[in-house]
């Protein structure tokens, strides 16, 4: 269940930069995560780091902050 909650945070995210975002799938052209430099993960219920991130290959920046911590 941890790891649709991370997807799932993952493509809120996403889609705060690129509104036709639906959501991740490992068929998913990424045309649009090629674009994305930033991504706010803040305040969520995260124990790690969502895969999805590493198809980001551009970011430059990741917000955690709120994150829990074990």
């Amino acid at each position: 269940m941890q790891i649709k909650v991370e997807t799932s945070m993952f493509d809120k995210a996403v889609k705060e930069h690129d509104k036709e975002w639906k959501v991740y799938n490992h068929y998913n052209k990424n045309e649009i995560l090629d674009k994305i430099d930033r991504l706010d993960l803040s305040d969520n219920a995260l124990l790690r780091l969502p895969k999805e991130v590493t198809k980001c290959q551009n970011l430059k920046h990741i917000n955690l902050i709120g994150n829990k911590r074990y």
